[in-house]
């Protein structure tokens, strides 16, 4: 009778873990769609100008940060990366040192497409990052967080 109680405990946990996962699934895409462009084939070049980013600040500290409801600006103070430049040819390699809360991860994310920057140009070869097919980009990176 133990065993069978048991099994309908982890029973639960799995349906509650299915659940979970389904509406993971169903969740939409807010990543922008990017333009018609497509990338050109093999390694590319990347040229950064003048990239600035800031994370959203939630509006109404009160009651939490209700997703939806974010500033789209931040003060100056409050850029992670500020006016970041920087050329690779293809093939070249750029290893980022720093602490934590740097911004290495936001940078290599910025170059998937999957923040937009509130300033500045990100070009992968010759095509603008905002222009380019975003099915393209996904199809030509990657990128693996240690965490």
């Amino acid at each position: 009778m133990e065993r069978i109680r048991n099994e309908l405990e982890e029973l639960q946990r799995a349906e509650a873990a299915i659940y979970r996962i389904r509406n993971l699934f169903a969740v939409e895409s807010h990543l922008p769609h990017g333009g018609n462009t497509t990338l050109p084939k093999g390694a590319l070049s990347v040229q950064i100008e003048d990239l600035s980013f800031a994370y959203p600040i939630p509006v109404g500290h009160n009651n939490g940060p209700d997703l939806h409801d974010y500033e789209e600006s931040a003060p100056d103070e409050c850029f992670v990366l500020h006016n970041i430049s920087f050329a690779l040819e293809s093939g070249q390699v750029l290893g980022l040192l720093g602490r934590t809360g740097s911004g290495k991860s936001t940078l290599a994310r910025l170059l998937l497409g999957l923040y937009t920057p509130q300033m500045g140009t990100i070009r992968l070869g010759s095509v603008a990052l905002s222009k380019g097919k975003t099915k393209c980009l996904q199809n030509s990176t990657c990128f693996y967080s240690p965490f």
